[in-house]
C-alpha cells in the first residue's frame, strides 16, 4: 500500500542578520529528511533574490525540492501581508503553492492569509515583543503583533518551541488554548575533527588555552554588557585570566549603536584583553571553538529556545547560563546559572566555573551524541505531529 506523503511549504528564513533562523530551517528540513521522509515531503519556497551559497547547503538535502519566485522576494514581504490581510490570500502565492500541491504550509515570521484554501501550522519563536518591549519601537511591536493576532483570529495550530513559550502563549492569547504543539528543537553537529584540529583553529584566531565562548549576536537582549560589567569586576579585583570570545554579526537592526556602544565600553573599561571579538566566523569554526572552550556562555535576558545551547549540548560542552527559565527546561542540572541582572553573580560564575579533563570532556561528548540523536528524532517526530494536527482545523 503506498503512503500518502504530506507536502509541506517551507519558506526562507534568516540570513546574515538572524543566523538562528537559517541554521533552525535547514536543520529542521535535514532531520525531517533523515527520520520522516515516509511522512514529510517538504518543499522550500524562496526569492530570486536569495544567493546560491545561501542556498547551497539546503540543495544539498536529497528529499528537499525548491522554488525560486520574486513572489518570495523579501522586499515583496509587507506588500504579501497586506493582500493576506485584506484579501484572505495573497492570489501570487497561493497559485504557486497550488503548483507545487502544497498541502500544509509551515508559516514563520509571516502570515498568508485568512483562505489559502490549505491548512497552515504557525510557528511563533518567542514573545519578546511582549516580555521585553522596551527592545522594540511601536512600528516593530504593531508589526509582529498584527501577525500573531492574524495567526491566532484565523484558527491557526500554533508550534512553540518549549513550555516556558507556551505558557507565554496561552496567558498573552488565552484563544490559543488547546491549539498549541510544543516542538523541542534538537540538532547534530557533525564535528568530526579531533581535538588537535579544533585547538588549531582557536589558534588561527590568536585566542589563549582557556576561555568562555559565547556565538551570540550582537543583540540588545543577547545581555553584552552584563560580560564586560563582569570582566571588570575581576579586573578590578586582579584577576586577567578569565577570558571571554565573542562571535556573530555586529548589527542590532533595532539598535544601530548597540555594538559601538560595547566597543566604547570594552575601551572605558579596559577589558580588551580579556573580551575577544571576532565577529562572523564559517558556522564550521563554531563548534570547533566550543570544543576548546571551558564552556559555552549565554547570558541572554531572553530566549524561545536557543540555538546555541542546542548546539553545544549535541557535542558536550559544559553550560554556563542565565537563569531564564527558558535556559533551565533546555539544560536541567547540566549547567550553572547565574542572575542575568547581576554582573557580580556572572563574575562569581566565571571563577567558580568546574575545571573538566581532556578525559571528562571526551567521556561527555560520547555521552551527548548519544541523547542528541534521540532528541533529533523525537523533534522530528513532534513536528509531524503538529503537522498533522493543523491538519484538523478548517480555515
Amino acid at each position: 500500500m503506498e503512503i500518502s506523503l504530506i507536502r509541506v511549504a517551507f519558506t526562507f528564513i534568516g540570513g546574515k542578520h538572524w543566523m538562528g533562523g537559517y541554521n533552525y530551517l535547514r536543520n529542521l528540513i535535514t532531520v525531517l529528511d533523515q527520520y520522516q521522509s515516509n511522512s514529510i515531503s517538504p518543499v522550500l519556497f524562496c526569492g530570486d533574490d536569495i544567493s546560491a551559497e545561501e542556498l547551497m547547503p539546503f540543495k544539498q538535502i536529497n528529499g528537499l525540492k525548491i522554488y525560486q519566485h520574486h513572489a518570495f522576494n523579501r522586499d515583496n514581504k509587507y506588500r504579501s501581508l497586506l493582500k493576506a490581510i485584506l484579501l484572505g490570500r495573497d492570489p501570487s502565492v497561493n497559485r504557486i503553492f497550488d503548483t507545487a500541491k502544497i498541502d500544509v504550509v509551515f508559516e514563520v515570521a509571516h502570515f498568508y492569509g485568512w483562505y489559502m484554501g490549505r491548512p497552515a501550522l504557525a510557528w511563533i519563536a518567542d514573545f519578546q515583543h511582549r516580555l521585553l518591549p522596551r527592545l522594540f519601537s511601536w512600528q516593530a511591536k504593531f508589526t509582529r503583533e498584527l501577525g500573531f493576532r492574524c495567526q491566532i483570529a484565523s484558527k491557526r495550530q500554533i508550534m512553540l518551541s518549549s513550555e516556558d513559550s507556551r505558557a507565554s502563549c496561552q496567558k498573552f492569547y488565552p484563544k490559543t488554548v488547546g491549539r498549541t504543539s510544543v516542538v523541542r528543537f534538537a540538532i547534530e553537529l557533525e564535528d568530526r575533527r579531533n581535538q588537535e584540529e579544533c585547538i588549531a583553529i582557536a589558534h588561527g584566531y590568536g585566542l589563549p588555552e582557556h576561555f568562555f565562548y559565547m556565538p551570540n549576536q550582537f543583540w540588545s537582549h543577547k545581555n553584552h554588557h552584563l560580560v564586560i560589567d563582569a570582566l571588570n569586576i575581576l579586573r578590578e579585583k586582579g584577576i586577567h585570566d578569565v577570558v571571554i570570545v565573542a562571535s556573530g554579526a555586529e548589527i542590532d537592526s533595532r539598535n544601530p549603536d548597540h555594538f559601538n556602544q560595547l566597543l566604547e565600553k570594552i575601551d572605558r573599561l579596559q577589558v580588551k584583553n580579556q573580551f575577544y571579538l571576532l565577529g562572523m566566523i564559517p558556522y564550521s569554526h563554531i563548534s570547533a571553538l566550543m570544543r576548546t572552550s571551558k564552556a559555552l556562555l549565554n547570558p541572554s535576558l531572553f530566549e524561545g529556545w536557543s540555538t546555541t545551547v542546542e548546539e553545544a549540548k549535541a557535542i558536550g560542552v559544559p553550560l554556563l547560563l542565565s537563569d531564564l527559565d527558558v535556559h533551565k527546561e533546555q539544560a536541567g542540572n547540566n549547567a550553572v546559572y547565574f542572575d542575568r541582572y547581576n554582573a557580580q553573580s556572572l563574575a562569581n560564575a566565571l571563577i567558580l566555573f568546574p575545571r573538566y579533563s581532556n578525559q571528562d570532556r571526551e567521556v561527555m561528548e560520547k555521552e551527548a551524541i548519544i541523547a542528541t540523536n534521540m532528541r533529533v528524532e523525537l523533534f522530528a517526530k513532534e513536528f509531524v505531529i503538529a503537522i498533522k494536527e493543523s491538519m484538523t482545523h478548517t480555515q
